[in-house]
């Protein structure tokens, strides 16, 4: 036939049409087009990855899936200053405390059969140190200010995984040793304002201060 489909078993071969014949005066003739070297196909539309997001720890990078081909195939690689990420495979990756300071990146690289494969990589996102976005307020929890009694602080609500310390005070300086959670109201606090100040840690995260209302003792 005149018409051949290449096949990969020809791939790095060269490929000629001939035609054997007989012309209008009976001689027998052969003819030979020029060789063509059967090579694989390349992805002419690929174009370089590009990452979304905001690049901190904590907050989700994503890489929009590729249309270089229609019926290719893709694979993610994330990289850490241009080493791999062994569990990173998909189109998202959140940065965690040890990507805090490096250069985030993704490589994709596309399949398809009779194509030569190709993998292209993102330029990379420094990743900055992330920030505690979930923490509340802290309040006092009192019955009676009176020396003897109990003051309990407390926060409402706090970012999972982080940690929080406390530290009381009185009339703004730090009491020593007073990092628990409540405390004794002595006869030396009369005419003072306590308040109770929690910071909130995380690690690869800015740590958040929270300082409650200051209380007078009577």
């Amino acid at each position: 036939k005149s018409v051949y489909k290449v096949q990969e078993s020809d791939i790095g071969k060269e490929i000629r049409y001939v035609e054997v014949g007989t012309d209008k005066a009976g001689k027998n003739f052969l003819s030979s087009s020029n060789p063509v070297l059967a090579a694989l196909s390349t992805f002419e539309k690929a174009k370089l990855p590009t990452l979304t997001g905001v690049s901190r720890v904590g907050s989700k990078l994503s890489v929009a899936r590729p249309s270089w081909q229609p019926g290719a195939s893709y694979q993610y690689e994330w990289l850490r200053n241009g080493e791999p990420i062994w569990t990173a495979k998909s189109t998202n990756y959140t940065p965690t405390s040890a990507d805090s300071g490096t250069t985030i990146a993704v490589r994709v690289c596309a399949y398809k059969q009779f194509y030569e494969p190709l993998c292209l990589t993102s330029e990379g996102q420094y990743i900055s140190i992330g920030q505690i976005t979930i923490i509340g307020e802290v309040s006092l929890w009192k019955s009676k200010l009176i020396p003897g009694k109990e003051i309990r602080g407390s926060l409402t609500r706090l970012m999972w995984g982080a940690s929080i310390t406390g530290q009381w005070y009185v009339d703004g300086e730090p009491l020593v040793g007073e990092t628990a959670s409540s405390i004794v109201i002595r006869e030396s606090h009369r005419g003072k304002a306590l308040t109770y100040q929690v910071t909130a840690t995380l690690d690869g995260y800015e740590s958040v201060v929270r300082t409650s209302q200051p209380t007078l003792i009577p």
